[in-house]
């Protein structure tokens, strides 16, 4: 495949990011069966009209992109009509909209949805409704293209906009990156592709630049430390959509460009999430949200068809990531998005290994990495990730490895129990209880004594530096990739990770070296050095199902995978059962341990995984689906009977119950104990030759619509004496999901015990099934090194933004006073309070002022913010007395719809202003807890105006619960010191 190159923006066959359309169109024309079914499933949904007024946001129904993107490959006027009702009713439904959605308090999730309407409307836009019969008009009238776009304009004007602005200092994460997005598709769609509006085109004036620092001041590698699940269903879709709309408003590459101060790019993002995703399909859970198999695809697919690598896409290819996928950044278009920019199925072979994620080993320096066997069915996961000290979504997780093998997970890792008392509770020996409320388990089961890490002298937990705003290569603590080795039989991991406990203790060094040799076992060695002596304590998290052994531990997964745990070092090791961690799957874990004391320490560890069923029938093909069974054990004559096959996507009734049957032969050789495997992730009921069988099911994930692994059925009774199994299977539905796994008939067989012997200090030999291999330690041994350059490097994100904005806003003529509308409709005054900006304030000054008191509060915005950038000292009365009189009883009230939002301009425009004669006012709105933004504003003001005695007043709110306010405080009056 051809990488894809950044095209023209005003290519004739393209639309708004969606490349060559009449590549596009042939490639969903000449769909194979099963991409071709998931298509027709595309286009019933887009027929289904429900139009809500919470049209966004996790439980939305709507699909709201469906329509538009329907007509624009199929250029029906079915969907024509679709469309333009789906945006006449958002603009009909705002009151409705505004009185049930997130805007005021969530405002990013508003402006995610609203960034991708507003480029779906450019697919309708001069639109024919019937493309076979352009003579019957277009999608959209002239008038209706006016009335969505101003209602485009006014939302991203009044919400996104001003909240992007108390965002202080410029920071990174998918919040800041959803409202800038909008504020930059909004204004270069109305202010320079389809018109020139003055309000549009500020929104991208002021944009843009936020947009370019949501990719330079990410941590170091571009991962935002908000776990698999955040980057997977927000953060990273949204970042592709950022690469698209940059290079296509553009027309140049934008996607490896480095940004200062951590040579960032929009690549090293997106590219890390096709890398996360193991063969169990279950995101790491490294973070507080677990292990998740809901995943939106479209990164995925943007970087395959950005880099040309279809392996990318593999999940969604190959594997059930499209039935796990659907939603992302609170909005059901991600199936959009991923029908642009995947690969053509027709075109990508079908790996060789049989791969259903990313096929290969990776690494990211200051990130993670992980081994992959040749059959892509053992996987380690190890993290060195940006780690903060009082972990939410980001977990302390220091050089942690996770496990699985062959689909079966084997160590744990996530949240704890929801709700869960930790008082008087044992575990508190074990994980550290951060907050003061019993019941706020976020904090212990983040911290570090959580993990399959390393902590030191019994301290589970602490503050490591770096990190949150200022996240320069040198202050930022993550660990370091020292090695990487890829052979055939030896793969490697030597991470250091030692800049998480540097604040703490004396160490110096504190490698984790992880390998995975002849692609069937891992061998873990820790190398920890520091200037005295420490206790230091080794854990690995196993799943339920391990007992003690003499070497360690041996754990039996509910899949029926047996994992040893070797201890090769001189102390024994404990195994500790810890019931309520995580609150997935079992809600069950075990932690292993051992500790050793000594400046040096070295700990080895080796873990072998072997699978303790053997398959004996594929029972996946061959199924026939039954909409309404007379009864539970045998079939009606009438009854209505169609082929399916699990590897295809069927869809039963809209919220009814699948029924499916098959006749199965047992294999004669088919011996005790015998498993039934059973497809994910739905609820199942079983019958087996008319006996009910109980189907087990770990616990379902957070959401509640996915079961994480598939369920091993003991069938040996019901299979007793049978040549012969009538099976009928009801699959319970969950949401728009389809069906996916297998069935299988596997036997379940002992694993025997491996031999592991240390044959001196350096070697070790490892003996089981047909493995015999002496292990050479010094192979795995990595000396420390110092890190890598830490100097801050890449082009600055400001000037490369200006210079996009000088190429899509060149130099015009100032407009005339006499064009100014100042007493027409609110799209007028609100333009003409924008134009004002380039006038001499003495021509404008009085009309303005005028509009503070305008009857739309969108006009008094606008207004204030032209009195601010003119600098009219003459406002500075009435722009004190709008704080004053903005007070929390205002605001709170229902039926005032500005909120917060006039407050926080007035205060921006006098810092634009610049008056030192403000600084009185500023502070006494400082004591007003009722607006967290402007009391984020507020210090820089003070700063900039330069007034001590002012900056002085700041210092109760150091530590304030707000953290972007404290620290707003900490470096004014660190500023002033």
């Amino acid at each position: 495949m051809i990488p894809h190159q950044p095209a023209a923006a005003t290519q004739s066959n393209s639309a708004f990011l969606t490349g060559d359309l009449d590549a596009l169109r042939a490639k969903i024309a000449h769909l194979p069966p099963l991409w071709a079914r998931r298509w027709e499933r595309f286009l019933d949904q887009a027929s289904t009209g429900v139009r809500s007024a919470r049209w966004y946001g996790g439980g939305a129904p709507d699909w709201q992109l469906h329509g538009t993107f329907a007509h624009l490959i199929t250029g029906r006027a079915e969907f024509a009509d679709i469309a333009r009702s789906d945006f006449l009713a958002m603009v009909k439904n705002l009151p409705e909209t505004l009185r049930t959605g997130n805007q005021d308090h969530d405002t990013w999730i508003y402006a995610a949805a609203l960034a991708r309407r507003a480029a779906s409307l450019d697919w309708v836009w001069d639109a024919p409704r019937d493309r076979a019969n352009p003579s019957a008009g277009n999608v959209l009238t002239s008038a209706e293209q006016q009335l969505v776009a101003e209602h485009l304009i006014t939302e991203a004007h009044k919400y996104a906009y001003v909240v992007l602005q108390h965002r202080v200092p410029s920071h990174a994460n998918n919040q800041g990156l959803a409202m800038a997005l909008e504020c930059v598709i909004t204004g270069y769609l109305f202010g320079v592709k389809h018109g020139n509006d003055s309000r549009a085109r500020h929104l991208l004036e002021f944009g843009l630049p936020h947009l370019t620092q949501q990719i330079a001041l990410l941590p170091p590698g571009g991962y935002s430390g908000e776990g698999s699940t955040y980057i997977f269903n927000v953060a990273d879709p949204l970042m592709a959509l950022t690469s698209a709309v940059l290079e296509e408003i553009s027309g140049e590459s934008w996607f490896h460009r480095e940004f200062w101060p951590n040579r960032n790019s929009t690549s090293c993002v997106v590219e890390l999430d096709p890398k996360l995703i193991p063969p169990s399909g279950l995101l790491p859970a490294w973070d507080q949200h677990g292990y998740h198999l809901k995943k939106a695809g479209c990164a995925c697919a943007y970087v395959a068809h950005r880099t040309g690598d279809p392996a990318a896409y593999y999940h969604f290819l190959f594997g059930p990531g499209w039935e796990f996928s659907g939603n992302f950044a609170w909005m059901h278009d991600d199936h959009v998005w991923q029908w642009i920019w995947m690969p053509d199925p027709r075109t990508v072979a079908e790996p060789a290994a049989g791969a259903t994620c990313y096929p290969n080993s990776w690494a990211e320096p200051r990130v993670a990495g992980a081994l992959l066997d040749r059959n892509a069915q053992l996987h380690l996961f190890q993290t060195w990730d940006i780690s903060g000290p009082r972990p939410v979504r980001g977990h302390m997780n220091p050089n942690a490895i996770s496990l699985e093998a062959w689909g079966s997970v084997l160590t744990v890792d996530g949240n704890a129990t929801d709700g869960f008392p930790l008082e008087a509770d044992p575990r508190m020996q074990y994980m550290h209880l951060y907050s003061a409320q019993p019941k706020v388990h976020s904090w212990s089961s983040g911290s570090l004594g959580a993990h399959s890490t390393i902590w030191i002298d019994g301290g589970i937990e602490h503050a490591s530096a770096g990190g949150g705003y200022e996240n320069l290569p040198a202050k930022t603590s993550t660990g370091f990739l020292l090695r990487r080795e890829d052979q055939d039989n030896f793969q490697l991991l030597s991470v250091d990770a030692s800049m998480f406990y540097r604040n703490a203790y004396d160490v110096t060094s504190m490698i984790r070296n992880s390998a995975l040799l002849d692609n069937a076992f891992w061998v873990v060695l820790d190398q920890l050095h520091a200037a005295t002596d420490h206790d230091f304590t080794w854990q690995l998290v196993l799943r339920t199902g391990a007992v003690a052994t003499p070497t360690g531990a041996r754990l039996t997964t509910a899949e029926h995978v047996v994992l040893d745990v070797i201890n090769l070092d001189p102390v024994p090791t404990e195994l500790h059962d810890i019931e309520g961690y995580p609150s997935l799957l079992e809600k069950r874990c075990h932690h292993l341990r051992k500790t050793q004391r000594g400046a040096s320490v070295e700990f080895l560890t080796v873990l072998i995984p072997q699978r303790a069923r053997r398959e004996l029938a594929d029972w996946t093909d061959g199924w026939q689906g039954i909409w309404q069974p007379a009864d539970t054990t045998t079939l009606a004559a009438d009854a209505t009977l169609r082929p399916m096959r699990f590897d295809e996507t069927y869809y039963g009734p809209a919220k009814s119950a699948l029924w499916i049957r098959r006749s199965c032969t047992v294999p004669a050789d088919a011996t005790c104990p015998l498993l039934l495997e059973l497809p994910r992730p739905h609820d199942a009921q079983l019958w087996i030759n008319g006996v009910e069988i109980p189907v087990p099911f770990p616990e379902i994930s957070k959401d509640g619509e996915q079961r994480l692994t598939a369920a091993f059925v003991d069938v040996t009774a019901a299979l007793a004496g049978h040549t012969t199994a009538d099976i009928i299977l009801c699959l319970k539905p969950v949401r728009a999901l389809g069906t996916t796994g297998w069935v299988k008939l596997h036997q379940s067989v002992p694993v025997p015990t491996p031999t592991v012997e240390r044959l001196n200090a350096h070697q070790v030999r490892v003996c089981f099934g047909t493995t015999d291999r002496i292990v050479d330690l010094n192979t795995l041994r990595t000396a420390p090194q110092s890190f890598p350059d830490l100097t801050p490097a890449g082009e600055d994100s400001l000037a490369a933004a200006h210079a996009l904005l000088a190429q899509l806003l060149p130099p015009s003529p100032a407009p005339a006073l006499s064009s100014l509308n100042w007493t027409g409709d609110a799209t007028a005054r609100g333009r003409a309070c924008t134009d004002a900006t380039r006038l001499p304030l003495a021509q404008v000054e009085q009309p303005l002022i005028t509009c503070l008191t305008d009857d739309d509060w969108l006009v008094r915005m606008l207004a204030t913010r032209a009195l601010g950038v003119l600098g009219s000292r003459r406002a500075i009365p009435l722009l004190c007395e709008i704080i004053r009189q903005e007070t929390p009883e205002r605001i709170n009230a229902e039926d005032y719809a500005p909120k917060y939002r006039i407050k926080e301009m007035a205060v921006m425009a006098l810092s634009d202003i610049g008056d030192p004669v403000t600084a009185p006012e500023l502070v006494t709105a400082m004591r007003d807890a009722g607006f967290y933004g402007v009391r984020r504003i507020i210090p820089g003001v003070l700063q900039k105006l330069g007034v001590a005695e002012a900056i002085a007043e700041l210092a109760p709110w150091v530590t304030d619960p707000d953290s972007e306010t404290a620290n707003a405080c900490k470096r004014a009056l660190a500023a002033v010191a």
